[in-house]
C-alpha cells in the first residue's frame, strides 16, 4: 500500500473514533427516561 493510501485509512480510522467518542457523550448526557421491553417484562428508568 502506497503512504497516501496509509494516511487515508489513518485518517477514516481518527474520524471514526472521534465521532463515536462524540456519540457516546451525547447519549451519556441526555436525560428523561429508558423504557425496555424485554424477556423479564417492561423496565422503565430514570436517567
Amino acid at each position: 500500500m502506497k503512504p497516501n493510501g496509509l494516511y487515508f485509512v489513518l485518517g477514516v480510522l481518527v474520524a471514526a473514533a472521534i465521532g463515536a467518542g462524540v456519540w457516546i457523550y451525547k447519549d451519556r448526557q441526555r436525560g428523561g427516561i429508558d423504557i425496555s421491553i424485554g424477556g423479564g417484562g417492561v423496565r422503565i428508568e430514570q436517567r
